[in-house]
């Protein structure tokens, strides 16, 4: 009788152990996935209207990137994707590129024309790559007054430069290149709008693609 009864008490043991374990992973995997999901916040892809920015603005200022406002790339010296609404007269755009201790790795102001469009803004390469697994903070904005930054219209987000393939940013700008080079091309059309539809990014999808494009250390020119 003894033997069963310590029979039943290390098998309760053993349950009792098992569930903690299995309880402890679960807490775990779900604390991490929170974790995960809220990286790279707090963020903004969207810039409000003004009517001070060189008179009425047609659209929102649009950053083309996940919905977590994190970017993942494979590249180390990376390209960033934005509308622009279209505006009255050429307007000034800044970009600004941080560390995490607020130390700015690069930063551009250019000026625009007045035509909206997606435009691509490239990190130059003789700034020092970004580093593995290392959170950066961007802002890009349209500067409204010059004399007053308060007035600026500003987007906002996080990018980690990563060791992956297939990754959405990277996909956006590889695509982006493709159809800026074949407009015509249905397929790459279709992809592209897919693409951006993923995120969430739909009106994005019918506006004119790389009407604009900053090429790196120059004024934005039309295409």
């Amino acid at each position: 009788m003894n033997k069963i009864f310590k029979a039943r008490g290390l098998i309760t043991i053993c349950l009792t152990s098992l569930l903690s374990i299995s309880y402890s992973l679960s807490h775990q995997v779900t604390a991490n996935s929170g974790e995960k999901s809220r990286e790279g916040l707090p963020g903004r892809r969207f810039g409000g209207g003004s009517r001070g920015c060189n008179g009425e603005i047609n659209g929102r200022l649009t950053a083309l990137t996940p919905e977590n406002n994190l970017v993942l790339t494979k590249a180390a010296n990376p390209d960033f994707m934005f509308y622009l609404p279209k505006t009255s007269k050429p307007t000034m755009v800044e970009l600004v590129l941080q560390d995490k201790n607020h130390n700015i790795v690069y930063e551009k102001i250019f000026t625009t024309t007045s035509n909206g469009g997606v435009i691509n803004v490239s990190v130059p390469d003789y700034v020092a790559p970004l580093a593995m697994n290392k959170m950066y903070r961007w802002h890009f904005s349209l500067i409204c007054d010059p004399t007053n930054r308060a007035n600026d219209i500003g987007v906002d987000g996080w990018i980690k430069r990563v060791e992956a393939d297939n990754l959405w940013q990277d996909k956006l700008v590889n695509l982006a290149q493709k159809l800026h080079n074949k407009r015509s091309d249905f397929r790459l059309t279709a992809n592209w709008k897919k693409l951006l539809q993923s995120e969430k990014l739909d009106a994005i999808a019918q506006k004119p693609l790389l009407k604009l494009k900053i090429k790196q250390d120059q004024e934005v020119s039309v295409k």
